[in-house]
């Protein structure tokens, strides 16, 4: 009798536990280690399932028209190339089919679909943009209900320090403060054990790992099964790089990552703290123009040794996914287990060699080398349009995401170009620049996401987005049409990938004052240090001082009219 008090006081310990510290997005626990049946559509207590009728309603997910991909159809070659790729798995072609594929049904066959302006696994939160009122009614943000990314080196000294104690939080977060995540280690995924937890920052590590985990099908010499059906490289999926995706994926991925570090901070004490739930913000680098190896960010983030590890206080910190090599290319379908540690450092360095000289650029002001500079950004947003055909890297033609990305020379072919670094790109500029820049665990892309750098690079390149999606009204999203012969996930309607809740591209290609947060500042035309635009500043000047001499001339002349009226009326 003993025996079974002391069991159910146990179960009811670890139910408490799992309530009180249970992750509600990202694969929640409750949806997957906790108990597994291929839906997630929890109940709320008093309410019902998926926060009751008024909110939502438990459905099968469903996907959007995507390419045909019959045998007769030739328009879709990559797309179908890649689809065959996650449809067929593993090193003898078992058939097994990738969880990515046509997120998220491989794992969940169910999930709450919400209504209105609710969100969340359950339908109890608010969706990008909204927030709770004091009626608990979703509520579109106010200007000054919005996080502000800024300058991380404009930041007050205690407020970096606060910012960087909250992304150790977010690393230990399982250990720490006992919240978890959730992230598959095997496929299909069959039951609970197709699981582990692991701490907010770990999980987010490994959604990022699977979003381009395939970029190492290339470097399989054999056995490989998908390398097989992928003759060719650009039918290799990545569902977050090298496509229209990249921008709208990234937004996504770091507004998940920040929310969820605001729902940790609500489930601490926070007086007398900098940050709360309210006003936490993941803030940006701006990494143009500088001296990389001399910049204060390292005295931040941890200064390169001369061994490429660093020093501060991310020197012990474990990078995951290390060896996703050899997984991959030794059995398709095995997949990284983060909670395999092989005790690997992040690693850094910045502005080095490893035969990427061409990459270093010289900066305006110095004849240090700098990952790019700023006239580079501006001509990147003279790009009207966001993508262009053939919609994917190396093919010089152009488009907004492309240049930002790092596929398309800025402009000056003679500090852009290098002649084929390796098999996959030609020009390393802006985004792609920074990670090889960086280099270590950065210029690894597939696990770039441990050195959290990175979270600050991607926040300056969504701040580029943002200034190019202000600049033109919101441009339309390319490709519009299902058939454009794109890679799986890149099409408008398409889900992102490890997301969830689920995001769309559609959803994200939107001003980000709707979707919850702002930047303190955008990207401004240049100073005239090039020499490059001092036409167009002295036109600025010009067309300042005469719209300010008009504005005077029509006060006066305001002035004078009320004047002769009341002499009049004498």
């Amino acid at each position: 009798m003993m025996y079974w008090m002391l069991k159910l006081i146990s179960v009811l310990f670890f139910i408490v536990i799992n309530c009180v510290f249970e992750s509600y997005a990202q694969l929640p626990l409750n949806c997957t280690v906790t108990y597994y049946d291929h839906s997630c559509c929890p109940s709320v207590p008093g309410l019902g399932i998926c926060g009751g009728q008024l909110r939502g309603s438990c459905e099968n997910p469903t996907y959007p028209s995507i390419p045909d991909c019959g045998l007769s159809n030739l328009t879709n070659k990559r797309y179908c190339r890649a689809e065959r790729v996650l449809k067929y798995r593993g090193r003898r072609g078992l058939g097994i089919q990738d969880l990515r594929y046509r997120w998220p049904y491989q794992i969940f066959r169910r999930i709450c679909i919400c209504k209105e302006n609710y969100g969340g696994i359950d339908c109890m939160q608010c969706k990008p943009g909204y927030r709770k009122d004091n009626n608990d009614q979703c509520v579109q943000h106010k200007l000054k209900t919005l996080s502000v990314r800024k300058n991380f080196l404009n930041l007050p000294e205690a407020e970096k320090r606060e910012f960087l104690d909250i992304l150790e939080l977010a690393k230990n977060s399982d250990r720490v403060l006992n919240i978890s995540y959730a992230v598959p280690v095997q496929q299909p995924v069959l039951n609970s054990r197709s699981f582990v937890r692991v701490s907010l920052y770990d999980a987010f590590t490994s959604y990022h790992y699977f979003s381009n985990r395939d970029k190492d099908l290339t470097n399989c010499t054999t056995g490989s099964a998908i390398a097989r059906a992928c003759s060719e490289r650009e039918c290799i999926p990545d569902f977050a790089h090298w496509g229209p995706a990249f921008f709208t994926w990234h937004r996504g991925y770091l507004l998940c990552f920040e929310n969820e570090i605001k729902r940790m901070l609500s489930r601490m004490d926070r007086r007398n703290k900098i940050y709360t739930e309210d006003n936490f913000a993941l803030h940006y680098w701006d990494w143009t123009g500088i001296k990389s190896k001399r910049s204060k960010i390292w005295n931040y983030f941890g200064r390169n040794m001369e061994n490429w590890t660093i020093a501060g206080r991310f020197e012990n910190w474990t990078v995951i996914c290390k060896n996703h090599k050899s997984e991959l290319c030794d059995n398709g379908d095995q997949l990284c287990n983060p909670t395999r540690w092989f005790g690997s450092k992040i690693l850094r360095n910045i502005g080095g060699s490893s035969g990427r000289q061409c990459l270093a650029k010289t900066s305006n002001d110095s004849n240090e080398s700098s990952p790019s500079n700023k006239m580079d950004i501006f001509r990147a947003l003279q790009e009207k349009e966001y993508d262009k055909s053939l919609y994917g890297f190396d093919h010089e033609n152009g488009g907004f995401r492309s240049t930002i990305e790092g596929f398309e020379d800025v402009g000056n072919k003679r500090l852009g170009v290098c002649d084929r670094v390796n098999s996959y790109w030609k020009y390393f500029e802006l985004h792609n620049r920074l990670h090889v820049y960086v280099g270590g665990t950065m210029s690894d892309i597939i696990i770039s996401s441990n050195d959290p750098i990175f979270y600050l690079h991607h926040s300056n390149v969504d701040r580029m987005y943002e200034t190019w999606l202000q600049k033109y009204n919101i441009p339309s999203y390319q490709p519009q049409h299902i058939n454009a012969d794109v890679l799986p996930g890149h099409n408008y309607k398409e889900p992102l990938v490890m997301l969830f809740p689920l995001l769309t591209n559609e959803d994200m290609h939107n001003v980000s004052r709707n979707l919850g947060y702002r930047y303190d500042s955008l990207i401004r035309r240049p100073d005239n240090g090039d020499g490059s635009n001092s036409k167009d500043s002295a036109g600025d000047i010009i067309g300042i001082c005469l719209g300010a001499i008009a504005v005077v001339v029509f006060i006066i002349g305001n002035i004078v009219i009320v004047a002769i009226i009341i002499k009049a009326d004498n």
